[in-house]
């Protein structure tokens, strides 16, 4: 019984000593994949550096790393010069980082982003819209000018008909004068 117990000490013991060290190491984990991803981001390699701020996030949610992977994935997200920009996912990652315990300041910065990202969306859907009217417009255009250029040559085709008329009449009339007087003389 007595050894069980000493077994049971050593144990709590390693248990407490190590749970801080699990703690730097996850520390220092996260700090790697966020020196990674900065790395990328600033060389541009945006879906790289996504990954890697998504890795601090879902592996270590309890380190100092989090807020900071959260506000990054964010304006990645928000920022339409990346190859990457999503409204919808945007406006999500900036709601989880306005939950988080952040200041004021920065609270109402991500409120005035979330505010953008919303009218942009709704200025891309106006554009996406507004450009599917004209191309639909343009179609129409396109579609009355081949028919305006099929009449335009049956009224080409029309008038040279009439002018055959017209000669073909002419070449009559003066057959009949040429008849008629042809006619009195007799």
């Amino acid at each position: 019984m007595g050894r069980l117990y000493v077994v049971i000490v050593i144990c709590l013991v390693c248990a407490g000593c190590a749970s801080p060290r699990i703690n730097l190491d996850a520390e220092s984990r996260a700090q790697r994949h966020m020196f990674l991803a900065d790395t990328l981001e600033r060389a541009g390699e945006f879906p790289e550096a996504l990954l890697e701020y998504g890795l601090v996030t879902e592996l270590y949610p309890k380190t100092s790393h989090y807020p900071p992977a959260v506000r990054k994935i964010a304006f990645l997200y928000a920022n339409p010069g990346t190859t990457v920009a999503s409204d919808s996912v945007a406006l999500f990652w900036l709601n989880t980082y306005r939950q988080l315990s952040i200041p004021a300041t920065e609270r109402q910065m991500v409120d005035l982003l979330q505010v953008l990202v919303t009218q942009l969306r709704t200025v891309r859907t106006e554009l996406f819209q507004e450009t599917s009217i004209v191309d639909s417009l343009a179609f129409v255009a396109r579609r009355q000018g081949g028919d305006l250029t099929t009449k335009a040559r049956r009224i080409q085709e029309l008038e040279q008909q009439l002018q055959q008329a017209t000669n073909e009449l002419t070449k009559l009339k003066e057959v009949d004068v040429h008849i008629s007087r042809s006619r009195e003389k007799k």
